[in-house]
C-alpha cells in the first residue's frame, strides 16, 4: 500500500508541475495573441488612413470602454515611485496615444510630478468600480 500511495502522490505532484507551466504557456501565448491583434488592427488603421482599404476577414480590436483606464491604474498601483508614459505604455501594452489621451483626460485620478504619473490620492479620485460599471451599459 505504502509504493501505490507513493506512485499516487509523484503522479499528483507531476500533474500539477505540468498544469500550472501550461497555464504560465496559455498566459504567454494569451499575451502574444492580443499584441499581434493589437498590431494588425493599428496596421489597418493606418492603411485606412493613407487611403488604402483593409484586409478583409481582419478584425478591428476596439477595448472595452473603461479598459484602458483600468490597465493604468493597475500599473500605477503596482509602481512605489510612478511612472514615465513610455513605462506605463510598455508595462500596460497599449497604444502610445491611448496612453497619452487617458492621462491627459483623467486629471481627476491621474497626477504628473517631475515626468512620472502617480495616482491622486484616493479621497480624490472618482470610484473605479462606477467607470467600469457604467462602461457595461
Amino acid at each position: 500500500m505504502n509504493d501505490e500511495a507513493t506512485l499516487i502522490r509523484g503522479t499528483i505532484e507531476d500533474i500539477g508541475q505540468s498544469i500550472e507551466h501550461l497555464k504560465l504557456e496559455a498566459l504567454r501565448i494569451s499575451k502574444e495573441l492580443e499584441a499581434k491583434e493589437t498590431r494588425l488592427a493599428a496596421w489597418n488603421r493606418r492603411l485606412q488612413q493613407i487611403g488604402g482599404v483593409s484586409v478583409p476577414g481582419t478584425i478591428s480590436l476596439r477595448r472595452p470602454r473603461g479598459a484602458n483606464l483600468s490597465a493604468i491604474t493597475k500599473a500605477l498601483q503596482a509602481s512605489q515611485t510612478g511612472l514615465g508614459a513610455a513605462e506605463i505604455q510598455k508595462t500596460t501594452g497599449l497604444p502610445w496615444s491611448s496612453v497619452q489621451g487617458s492621462l491627459k483626460r483623467n486629471p481627476e485620478l491621474f497626477i504628473e510630478e517631475n515626468g512620472l504619473w502617480r495616482l491622486r490620492p484616493e479621497s480624490m479620485q472618482i470610484d473605479l468600480v462606477a467607470i467600469n460599471g457604467a462602461a457595461k451599459h
